[in-house]
């Protein structure tokens, strides 16, 4: 597992990876790059369940392709697949970066918490909460 300032590095990097294919009409790289995405934020999504086993279950139970049903990849991919205009690709390189954002947000506040905790554990350990 990375730390959140290296996940926050690799979101950085498929981004911008992302949005290069997206500009430069490469769509079988495109395509590994939106798996990508999909992977991160099926992970993003899957963390905060309470009960790991329930969490493993539904990894394992994870169509690899399950992505290519949701309403943000068909969105992206009629974006990707418009030839006719600059809007369309300028429209998914927007959607990228917001969604590249939107989970930058998330693992900020998942951070912060974790760090909140540890100082609270700190301070019950020491018996300055008690």
């Amino acid at each position: 597992h990375l730390d959140s300032k290296g996940l926050e590095s690799c979101l950085d990097v498929l981004k911008y990876a992302l949005c290069s294919t997206i500009c430069l009409d490469m769509p079988m790289e495109r395509a590994a790059f939106v798996t990508q995405l999909a992977r991160v934020k099926f992970f993003k999504e899957t963390r905060g369940m309470e009960d790991e086993d329930e969490a493993r279950k539904h990894r394992l139970q994870h169509d690899h392709q399950a992505h290519r049903q949701e309403e943000w990849y068909k969105k992206l991919e009629s974006y990707c697949l418009d030839d006719s205009s600059d809007e369309s690709k300028d429209a998914a390189v927007q959607m990228v970066y917001d969604m590249i954002r939107d989970t930058h947000a998330s693992l900020q506040i998942d951070s912060k918490l974790r760090r909140d905790m540890k100082r609270v554990a700190k301070r019950i350990r020491k018996g300055e909460l008690l």
